[in-house]
């Protein structure tokens, strides 16, 4: 299955933002220049292996992990990405933080 440039470039956008970078700070961090990024970002370039090794990178993602994002069935941004993204905040987490997140989701769901 052939993936598009704008499905790459949406799912960078997603995690810069969930991130809280902007364009320019993302390319300031990746040795990149914000155009180049932004380009990317509108799907109007596919990233080099090397341009998305840096980017990944510094969004605290493997490019493993980042292909994993890449929805199977069609091209829109699915909760597989938040999945990740969620799963990467809870690994960071210490273990008290760890524990104080499951006592409030055992509010909701005991």
């Amino acid at each position: 299955m052939k993936t598009s440039k704008k499905t790459i470039g949406n799912i960078i956008r997603t995690i810069r933002k969930h991130r809280g970078y902007t364009i320019e700070e993302l390319a300031h961090l990746c040795g990149l220049h914000s155009t180049h990024i932004g380009k990317i970002e509108r799907g109007e370039i596919s990233p080099s292996v090397e341009s998305l090794e840096k980017i990944t990178s510094v969004l605290n993602l493997t490019l493993v992990e980042f292909f994993m994002m890449i929805p199977h069935n069609s091209e829109t941004i699915d909760s597989d990405v938040v999945g990740v993204l969620i799963q990467k905040k809870i690994g960071a987490m210490a273990n008290v933080e760890k524990e104080k997140l499951l006592q409030f989701l055992e509010l909701y769901h005991p």
